[in-house]
């Protein structure tokens, strides 16, 4: 409750409109985690290991420190947040009138300091306050807000740790608030994918790099599953692609367009709102296959999906791959370098 009134009492001026449904995303790089908002055409880095989740307001997004041990009670919060200035005010007078808001909306706020600076080489006014929680009981807080007015775009970088342990963050705090840019960050390159052979499969494949590699019998698919999983980086990317390879050996070898047609009518039984998109035929490494571009929901979630089924005289490899609609297109090629890239052991 406390953050909530936080984040909503110190961040929207009156008549400031809320920019809604902006484009965010998150990727992890070497600074930290990078978070970019598209529709504003800014970016900033969070330290490593906080937790990223965007507000409900659709006007932020929050990073929370996570607890260090059984004894720390309260979880450092960094924000990003960003509201339309009014267009009757100046820079000046947007920022102080925030300012005004934060001293009045909590009893007690005292200001400590205030100072002046540039991020990115726009005016910054920073605020360092103490305050108390509205816990019961009350609780101390310090926090250290930076306030800029960029193309009529009022942003906040807010900081809230416990007085105690202020100044142990504080440069996390001032580290995070400089990283803020008005452009872009772009996501590192992904490293070029490795080559591993499951011997008792009969395959190798490159699968993606950094993706997690899981093997485990599944219900009702014959051996063992091998699936790659891409690690997700927070609550704003709570769907993680998938690729996943099992071997289906026969005694009798069928037809590659019996053993496709099979797989065909599987799909339209099991997965709720089968809708196919495309399907063809494709070679990998001299061997045969088959394969079906579809969608359809797995536990509520709707997902774009794509199988693919290469064959040899003794078995069939089943290959399917999953992702969101949206993100189909982003992982459509690095999908296809690991099917590609399947090789039939002898």
């Amino acid at each position: 409750m406390m953050m909530r009134r936080v984040m909503l009492l110190l961040l929207c001026v009156s008549a400031i409109a809320l920019r809604a449904q902006a484009q965010v995303t998150t990727f992890l790089t070497d600074e930290g985690q990078v978070v970019n908002n598209a529709t504003l055409g800014v970016s900033i880095v969070f330290p490593k290991g906080w937790a990223i989740i965007a507000a409900k307001e659709q006007c932020g997004v929050n990073a929370i420190c996570p607890l260090e041990n059984a004894k720390d009670t309260f979880q450092e919060v960094l924000s990003l947040m960003w509201n339309d200035a009014p267009a009757n005010l100046s820079d000046d007078e947007v920022i102080k009138g925030i300012i005004g808001d934060m001293k009045t909306a909590f009893p007690g706020c005292t200001i400590l300091g205030t100072y002046s600076g540039t991020i990115a080489g726009v005016p910054t006014t920073s605020v360092v306050t103490s305050l108390m929680s509205a816990d019961n009981p009350p609780q101390p807080r310090k926090m250290v807000s930076f306030f800029l007015v960029k193309n009529r775009v009022a942003y906040n970088v807010m900081c809230m740790s416990t007085p105690d342990d202020y100044d142990k963050y504080k440069a996390a705090f001032q580290a995070c608030a400089k990283s803020l840019q008005f452009s872009l960050r772009q996501p590192p390159p992904p490293p070029p994918p490795v080559r591993t052979t499951w011997k008792d499969e009969g395959f190798s494949i490159m699968g993606p790099q950094g993706w997690a590699v899981k093997e485990a019998a599944w219900p009702k698919l014959p051996g063992k599953v091998v699936s790659f999983i891409r690690p997700t980086t927070g609550p704003t990317d709570p769907v993680s692609e998938m690729l996943f390879v099992y071997t289906d050996p026969f005694t009798t070898p069928p037809t590659l367009e019996k053993y496709f047609q099979d797989q065909r009518a599987l799909l339209q039984k099991s997965v709720m709102g089968y809708k196919e998109l495309a399907a063809g035929s494709l070679t990998v490494n001299d061997h045969p296959g088959k394969f079906v571009q579809y969608t359809g929901k797995n536990n509520g979630t709707l997902l774009a999906m794509l199988r693919c089924v290469i064959m040899d005289d003794k078995r069939a490899f089943v290959l399917t791959c999953t992702s969101t609609p949206e993100n189909y297109a982003k992982y459509k090629d690095l999908y296809q370098q690991a099917i590609m890239s399947l090789e039939v052991l002898k």
